[in-house]
């Protein structure tokens, strides 16, 4: 459960791996590419989860 950063609504589902892989990336500081090397799958793939936590108000991120 959270509340999104811009709307304030308050959200809540069931963590799903990506999800839970960004807020691990955050939480660790954990460059993408490294992330995408060790899973062995395309950098995209692991940018599109950063890019969707933020989308839902999941992480914050700087703006640019």
């Amino acid at each position: 459960m959270w509340r999104h950063p811009v709307t304030l609504r308050v959200h809540h589902r069931p963590a799903d791996a990506r999800a839970l892989l960004a807020i691990k990336l955050a939480a660790e500081g954990i460059d993408p590419a490294s992330a995408a090397a060790a899973g062995g799958v395309p950098v995209e793939q692991v940018q599109a989860a950063l890019d969707d936590a933020v989308r839902d108000g999941l992480l914050l991120a700087a703006s640019s």
